[in-house]
């Protein structure tokens, strides 16, 4: 979109307009009016478009229509215009903290990689979070773990070489849910390096009851998607059987709690409260499990009509 760029920042958007502006105002600390970075916001047909504000900062500002509540189609547009080298991939809601693009570009070239994933800490509204913030935060985005153990970003902010989507191709387009999964790992398979970096720091605030419900049945949704690509889908199948009839064990919540660095102590009580909540996500994302494989039954119906 402009000459001389070697670094682009792509931001989806969809009805955030307030974490956004605190989002653009840390970019643009960042970013410090740098010749060679870019800055494209996507709105993915907010109810009150972002244009203003982003343009204010004098960033560019893209719309995506066509693919309605798919911040990964969104990232497409976005990438499609990029002129960078490098492509930042940042959630609205992700708000980078001090040195975060720098650190995060020095863990690319350093480390040899390819796709590195920023460090996500999480906010609470106050200093005594909600059963709901303590959940999120707990067991929501953990990247290093993600990345060591399982092999795949969970995104939020993600610094990706151009190559790899020159390679790969872009996100799915259309999906809600699953796609930094799939990517990242099909990266990985394929042979690039992917990489944690712990100082490079944005902070997310940790989602509510409603958000959490919403986003349980989301992710079973897009489970679906995953587990077709992965050549397991069967595997996956029987698995979905049983799930919501094995509760979460007691002891992995509170060793993940534990192992979470929280300060707020963990008492028989919460522990219990924690172990149901936990249980009740499970059945949540259970039926967003059978909503998708619902969809994909009628699709798969209407193909043979």
């Amino acid at each position: 979109m402009q000459e001389n760029v070697e670094i682009s920042i792509v931001i989806p958007h969809y009805n955030n307009n307030l974490r956004l502006k605190m989002t653009l105002h840390a970019v643009k600390r960042e970013v410090n009016n740098a010749a060679n970075v870019e800055v494209i916001v996507v709105d993915n047909n907010s109810a009150q478009s972002p244009k203003p504000v982003v343009e204010g900062f004098g960033f560019f500002f893209l719309e995506e229509n066509r693919y309605l509540n798919s911040p990964y189609s969104a990232r497409n547009r976005g990438i499609e215009k990029a002129s960078g080298e490098v492509i930042i991939l940042l959630d609205s809601a992700c708000v980078p903290q001090s040195n975060w693009l720098q650190n995060g570009i020095e863990c690319l070239g350093k480390n040899e990689a390819d796709i590195v994933s920023s460090n996500i800490i999480y906010e609470h509204t106050s200093e005594k979070p909600s059963l709901s913030e303590l959940w999120d935060s707990t067991f929501g985005v953990n990247a290093r773990k993600s990345i060591e153990k399982r092999e795949y970003a969970p995104g939020g902010s993600l610094f990706i070489k151009r190559n790899v989507f020159n390679t790969l191709g872009l996100f799915n387009e259309g999906i809600r849910s699953g796609g930094d999964y799939t990517f990242t790992n099909t990266a990985v398979k394929r042979g690039y390096r992917l990489m944690f970096c712990e100082y490079s720091v944005v902070k997310y605030p940790a989602k509510s009851y409603a958000d959490l419900k919403a986003k349980a049945i989301r992710v079973g949704k897009g489970q679906i998607d995953v587990w077709r690509s992965s050549g397991r889908f069967w595997l996956y199948f029987v698995k979905f059987l049983f799930k919501p009839f094995y509760p979460p064990s007691p002891r992995a919540v509170y060793d993940a709690y534990a192992s979470a660095g929280k300060s707020y102590r963990l008492n028989r009580s919460m522990l219990v409260r924690l172990f149901l909540f936990g249980w009740h996500l499970r059945w949540l994302q259970y039926y967003g499990n059978l909503s998708g494989l619902t969809g994909l039954i009628k699709l798969r119906l209407c193909f043979k009509k």
